[in-house]
């Protein structure tokens, strides 16, 4: 009988520890099906007729055998065995499928059992992390679609090939169980294993109470994916085709972590199971549509928790592109408290992670639908791309509860220091509005592109602005609209002219002695206009000159009237001090001056 591999028994010379054992390949390959150990620990048995190569590293002329310093122990290794699978194990097929010149392990452990394994991997970016896509995965036959979570130890970078590096990884295996090992998408340099009689696999709590966020980490492509450490008993499955399989996407960012997403199949419906005990009263998914541009099928989730959504729900975040935000889409259950929610995609493909607050509860079903109301943002054009319309369809706000309704603006071009009003409409009229008098305003910090998402609760209108990129804000201009010479309608537009200190003027001829109101308003428009409540003047004397200064820096505006007499004319009292150019001035200046609309002289 050939021998495949050297079974050493090693005694510890401490005191009070268990014997080792350990098994290496050495230079004959052993074939299909072959038992390669069998003691009172383990069983270990070859699925696929594979390969075994000298395990050496270094010149050509001066090679030595691959060999692992951990601490103060070296552990030096002759052979190595290639373990490799085509596709993961799954339920129907536990031990994976034949890659050719590779085999997945059978390990069955008939105690406890504490292993620690010896491999050469494939980096990911330059590093390595225990269940990356080309790490060596263990998983327990009755649960396929989990990789086990071991204690990982990347040791060192292959010296001949950067793009590899050695590693160690140890588990705990439970007495009575059978498990497969195996690498996929890379073929894995297996040097061998040590092992003792130890504690058994660790009971694993069910998730805890609070935020959890699903995603294809840790994860190989399978149609049910069972999810163990802090995600213990989740479970998603694609159920409306069981011949589909999860594989892993581009990965998304969400606050300050990265996550793999997962590709979902079109049409499909997937039911993610929650654990035991666990409810959940609703379910938010962060998305990119598989594809580079916008197609002539939109994206969106049409099927969540058994509630149909129309095209309302589209995803505009095209291929993932560097920097860009995913779609996030929030879906309440109304009040109900779910176990086991059931979500389906239309259109395009999209990539999918999953974000869940779960508690402790029992089951309530949703609902019967409740009616929603029809809401409308209305504002001014900048912000919402059309002025104070109640019939824009692309302001119209979206619900999936008849609760919260939410509008979300893309490539919004704001500007620091400009205050934009907004508010929202209900039924498309202005009986009932949010808020019910006056105007809400939203100013950003810096001048730039926009994500901007408007939410309505409970009476309540929020507004959240992300700034997405940079952006240049074209050249206004400015003029004072009021009711000066009889103009109760406001429908004269007096021009400003810009000085050489960057402010805008203009010098308003006739005006008889009255009291007045005005603005300064934007490119003879209502979205942006100055002071949000009317500028008040009174002027003393008929046939005054009223002289209006706007600095569009501060929004400071200034109005001094007059003819050739003094106190011609009363504004609201500020304190501050003019030239009759209509200039502010320091207590340095000496002249004629104005404050408060009186004339006098500075000696």
């Amino acid at each position: 009988m050939k021998k495949f591999f050297t079974l050493v028994a090693m005694a510890c010379m401490a005191i009070g520890v268990q014997a080792q054992s350990s098994w290496r390949p050495d230079e004959t390959a052993p074939a299909a099906g072959t038992t390669i150990v069998d003691d009172d620990l383990l069983t270990v048995k070859t699925v696929f007729e594979t390969t075994n190569a000298k395990a050496e590293v270094g010149p050509e002329d001066a090679k030595v055998p691959v060999s692992f310093t951990i601490g103060e122990k070296t552990v030096s290794f002759n052979f190595d065995m290639q373990v490799r699978v085509d596709a993961a194990p799954t339920a129907a097929v536990p031990e994976g499928t034949d890659k050719g010149g590779s085999t997945p392990l059978i390990i069955t452990a008939k105690k406890d059992v504490d292993i620690t394994v010896y491999y050469r991997r494939q980096q990911v970016e330059k590093s390595c992390g225990e269940n990356d896509g080309k790490d060596l995965k263990l998983v327990d036959q009755a649960k396929p679609a989990t990789a086990l979570t071991g204690e990982f130890g990347w040791v060192a970078i292959e010296p001949d090939n950067t793009d590899y590096a050695y590693a160690i990884k140890t588990w705990k295996l439970e007495a009575g169980k059978t498990y497969t090992m195996f690498g996929r998408g890379t073929t894995i340099r297996f040097y061998g294993i040590d092992y003792v009689s130890g504690s058994g696999a660790e009971e694993v709590p069910l998730a805890a109470d609070g935020t959890h966020f699903i995603s294809f980490d840790g994860q190989s492509a399978a149609n049910i994916l069972e999810y163990g450490g802090s995600l213990n008993g989740f479970k998603l499955q694609i159920t409306g085709n069981t011949e589909k399989t999860f594989s892993g996407a581009k990965s998304i960012t969400i606050g300050d972590k990265t996550y793999t997403t997962m590709k979902v199949s079109n049409g499909a419906q997937n039911t993610l199971t929650l654990p035991e005990g666990k409810v959940a009263t609703g379910i938010t998914f962060y998305s990119y549509v598989n594809k580079d541009e916008a197609t002539e099928r939109p994206s969106y989730w049409k099927e969540v928790a058994g509630m149909q959504f129309d095209e309302t729900t589209i995803f505009e975040n095209y291929g993932n592109a560097e920097g860009s935000t995913p779609d996030k889409r929030e879906f309440s259950f109304k009040g109900g408290k779910l176990n086991e929610i059931t979500f389906t995609n239309t259109g395009e493909q999209c990539c999918f992670v999953i974000e869940i607050a779960i508690e402790t509860g029992e089951v309530v079903p949703i609902p019967a639908d409740v009616e929603s109301e029809i809401w409308t943002v209305v504002g001014g054009a900048p912000l919402l791309g059309s002025s104070w319309d109640l019939n824009d369809e692309s302001n119209l706000m979206t619900t999936t509860d008849g609760a919260t309704y939410t509008l979300v603006k893309t490539d919004v071009v704001l500007e620091k220091g400009v205050s934009y009003e907004y508010k929202a409409a209900k039924d498309r009229a202005w009986d009932v509005s949010v808020p019910q008098s006056g105007n809400q305003t939203l100013t950003v910090e810096e001048t730039g592109k926009y994500t901007v998402t408007f939410t309505l609760a409970d009476g309540v209108l929020t507004v959240e602005a992300v700034k997405t990129g940079e952006a240049e804000v074209a050249e206004k201009s400015y003029s004072v609209i009021g009711n000066f010479k009889g103009d109760t309608n406001w429908t004269t537009d007096y021009d400003m002219t810009k000085g050489d200190d960057g402010k805008f003027s203009v010098a308003i001829d006739g005006v008889a002695a009255g009291s007045y109101e005005f603005k300064v308003r934007v490119n003879h428009a209502w979205d942006e206009a100055y002071p949000s409540s009317n500028y008040k003047v009174t002027v003393d004397a008929d046939n005054s000159t009223v002289t209006v200064t706007f600095d569009p820096e501060t929004k400071a505006i200034t109005a001094v009237a007059g003819t050739a007499g003094i106190n011609a004319v009363t504004v609201e009292k500020t304190g501050v001090i003019y030239s009759v150019a209509g200039q502010k001035v320091n207590a340095q200046f000496k002249g004629v001056a104005i404050q408060n609309g009186r004339k006098f002289i500075v000696k």
